[in-house]
Order: C-alpha cells, then sequence, then structure tokens
C-alpha cells in the first residue's frame, strides 16, 4: 500500500470517529433534555396533586398557586383541563373574578360542551358571591347543554 492510499484510509477512519463522536454527543444532549421534562412533568404532578388536594379542602389560597404552578409545567391534557377549572374556581373564591374569567376562557376549548363553559364561568361569579351573574351565566350555559349542573350558591 502507498502512503497516499493509507492516510486516505486514515482521514476516512477519523471522519468515522468525530461522526460516531458527534452522534454520542446528540444523543446524550437528547437524553439530558428529556430528563428536564421528565423532571417538569413530576414536578407539574405533584403541585397538580398538593393543589387539588387543597382545593378539596377549601383552602383556596394555598390551591391556587399550586394549580397555577402545574398548570406552567408539563400536565396530560386532560389533567391540564382540570387543573384550570379548579383554579378558576378558587380565583372566584378568592375574588378574582376576572382572572377566573380569563382561566375559564383558556380552558373553553378543553371542556366538553360551550355549555360547561358558561357553568364555569357561572361558578366563578358564585363562588366570589355574584349570585345574579353566576345565574345568567348558567342560563346561557343550559340553553347549550340540558345536561350541565348548576355551581353550588346558584
Amino acid at each position: 500500500m502507498t502512503m497516499i492510499a493509507r492516510g486516505s484510509q486514515d482521514l476516512a477512519r477519523t471522519q468515522q470517529l468525530v461522526a460516531l463522536a458527534f452522534s454520542i454527543t446528540v444523543i446524550l444532549c437528547l437524553i439530558g433534555c428529556s430528563g428536564t421534562t421528565v423532571e417538569t412533568r413530576r414536578s407539574s404532578t405533584a403541585a397538580f396533586s398538593e393543589g387539588m388536594a387543597a382545593f378539596e379542602l377549601e383552602e383556596y389560597a394555598k390551591a391556587e398557586p399550586l394549580l397555577a404552578e402545574a398548570m406552567s409545567g408539563a400536565l396530560q391534557p386532560d389533567v391540564y383541563v382540570e387543573a384550570g377549572v379548579a383554579r378558576a374556581k378558587c380565583l372566584g373564591h378568592l375574588n378574582m373574578v376576572q382572572e377566573g374569567l380569563g382561566v375559564a376562557d383558556i380552558m373553553r376549548e378543553g371542556l366538553p360542551s360551550e355549555g360547561e363553559y358558561f357553568a364555569l364561568r357561572a361558578a366563578v361569579y358564585a363562588a366570589a358571591g355574584e349570585v345574579a351573574t353566576a345565574r345568567e351565566e348558567f342560563a346561557k350555559a343550559r340553553r347549550l347543554d340540558r345536561q350541565v349542573q348548576p355551581p353550588p350558591g346558584i
């Protein structure tokens, strides 16, 4: 074999090793990124669980920031909607009606029906003690979906 042929083989082998090292680096970066996603999902799920527990105990001031944290992470779509519905109601109980309605607007697409959306709006108003407005919103909900249930307080 001549020196030129051997040099070409060495160059080809070096290029292959560089390509392999690059591929391994990319794979390790992807594994690292997915680890972050898994950690984010765990954190979001923990915040959701703790927030829902506080919501069930009617500890709305504790539940709302936990549910907000959960929603900012990586929740499954159905869990995200459940967190959003509970958060909107928490905001109503905290007399933060406009913020609660804003969360309801975000949840609108994920709710089973347009009637459920207006029922959620009614729940936010009812939680804040705005019973007349809550009844108006619930009337809209019933016109759209006869199966929706009235929120407590109306």
